[in-house]
């Protein structure tokens, strides 16, 4: 690997080498599962302190550069490797730039490295505050997937509150706070979540999501008129199971409806139908009380990738509203202040 520290640098031997294994992997010198040399060849080959060494191998693991094996060594981890390669050339073109232009002004590499790093310290400060994003739905076994699906996809931290919480919060006047910037839930819950927020100063969005195709694939193939006993913890689960069961245009079913949390219904309508499609939430439940001809399916579901990017799309442009309001309020260069 090509590595070097600089004992006299402005920058510490742990930034300097954690940098430097990150510029290798982004630039594509180091492959994804290549291994890399262990603490003690590396902390000898540079001559710096062993702990040194792990303590970069454990931050880089943590952030996703590398993945190390108990016994084996630490190896460049592919994801990782495969994204940050694709947006380094064009990075390297602006540095080589800008160095071109700093040289040609009298000014050294080290000062320049120091200057870039303080700029982008000051930047980093000036970040708006993280957004507030809510995701409202009827039930926690939903609240739970969506939470999980959302901030991978959109990679910031999601609260979760459920209908009846906000309705109670609204009445107390509790809900909502001036700090919420979006406010998201799936298509079936948009009208209802917009009339109770109709005069909140942020934007509501509703999100579709469906049944996914493995799901749909078991449904499709039932026998025509299938009654179909679609089983969640509430109302609102089940209209919205069905709702999307209907949108999905299956025709050769015929939804009964009945919720876990109604005994005496459940007990009913249990034995009035041939297959039952339940929620995550109450499968085991539903499960443990099915009669032995009675056929159980699990309705996983799947969000719409239209609506992700759309959502997407809503949180980078309030980032940026946040951040001209920002720059709108910082004192031009030069001034002082009052």
């Amino acid at each position: 690997m090509q590595l070097s520290i600089d004992k006299n640098s402005g920058f510490s031997i742990k930034a300097q080498l954690a940098e430097q294994i990150k510029f290798l992997i982004k630039t594509g010198k180091l492959q994804p599962h290549e291994r890399l040399p262990t603490v003690r060849q590396l902390a000898g080959f540079l001559r710096i302190n062993q702990n040194t060494v792990f303590t970069v191998y454990k931050e880089l693991e943590k952030e996703k550069f590398l993945y190390c094996l108990h016994g084996k060594g630490c190896f460049v981890a592919e994801q990782k490797a495969r994204t940050e390669e694709k947006n380094m050339s064009e990075l390297l073109e602006i540095l080589e730039e800008a160095i071109a232009k700093a040289k040609a002004k009298g000014i050294s590499l080290e000062e320049f490295a120091l200057a870039a790093f303080s700029r982008a310290q000051i930047e980093s400060r000036r970040k708006p505050r993280t957004l507030e994003v809510h995701f409202i739905e009827c039930n926690q076994a939903d609240l739970k997937f969506y939470k999980e699906q959302l901030e991978k996809e959109v990679g910031i931290e999601i609260k979760t509150f459920l209908i009846d919480e906000v309705e109670q919060q609204i009445k107390a006047g509790h809900y909502p706070s001036k700090d919420i910037d979006l406010v998201v839930t799936t298509f079936f819950h948009l009208h209802e979540i917009k009339e109770l927020l109709k005069n909140a100063p942020f934007e509501v969005i509703g999100i579709m999501a469906g049944p996914h195709i493995k799901t749909l694939l078991e449904l499709s193939s039932l026998p025509e008129k299938t009654r179909l006993g679609i089983v969640c913890v509430s109302w609102r689960g089940v209209k919205n199971m069905e709702g999307s069961i209907l949108n999905s245009g299956l025709t050769n079913v015929i939804p009964v409806l009945f919720p876990i949390t109604d005994p005496a219904l459940f007990k009913e309508k249990i034995h009035q139908v041939d297959t039952v499609l339940t929620s995550q939430a109450c499968y085991e439940e539903v499960k443990a009380q099915l009669p032995p001809q009675v056929k159980l399916i699990m309705y996983d579901r799947v969000l719409d990738q239209g609506g992700i990017q759309m959502l997407k799309e809503a949180i980078e442009e309030i980032r940026q509203r946040k951040q001209k309001g920002i720059e709108s309020r910082q004192p031009e260069s030069g001034s002082q202040p009052g």
